[in-house]
């Protein structure tokens, strides 16, 4: 799979689902005690729907590269922001060399900012840990508003 990204991308919506088939045939798992699969991304989300049965296992890999394939000119980076501090004045500043914005907040004291490049270097929050994040983290930035809504047309048909 190292060289194949289109078998990666695969894969992580097939990996999940032959998980919860392996344990739902050793009995370790009872489909009708299943309340909720949780997947991680466009691919865990689309293996859930797929296990779910809203969704065929086609029609998933085929969300799963269009979006891929939507997101491919996003240049985004993202930072996940701990702490307390406020963003806001960090965000005004940064503003001046790009897009940015808060894109997550993942739980109280943990955001993640995403925008262009340039806006998301030049972000600093003073009391706040930054870690430069995953770069498909651009998905979520104001610079994908044109492929979300590609993305969105798709699962609408």
């Amino acid at each position: 799979l190292a060289g194949d990204e289109r078998a990666r991308r695969d894969a992580w919506v097939v990996l999940p689902l032959a998980a919860l088939e392996a344990k739902l045939r050793s009995g370790q798992l009872a489909r009708a005690d299943v309340g909720a699969v949780c997947g991680f991304g466009a691919a865990g989300e689309a293996a859930a729907l797929v296990f779910c049965g809203a969704l065929s296992l086609e029609a998933a890999l085929e969300l799963v590269d269009a979006r891929h394939d939507a997101l491919k000119g996003v240049s985004a980076k993202a930072v996940s922001v701990v702490g307390d501090a406020d963003v806001e004045d960090g965000l005004a500043d940064a503003s001046k060399h790009g897009e940015i914005a808060v894109s997550h907040d993942l739980c109280p004291g943990v955001r993640v900012v995403s925008g262009s490049r340039d806006a998301v270097a030049a972000f600093q929050v003073p009391g706040a840990v930054l870690t430069e994040t995953d770069a498909r983290q651009g998905a979520h930035s104001p610079l994908a508003a044109d492929a979300a809504a590609a993305y969105d047309a798709l699962l609408v048909r």
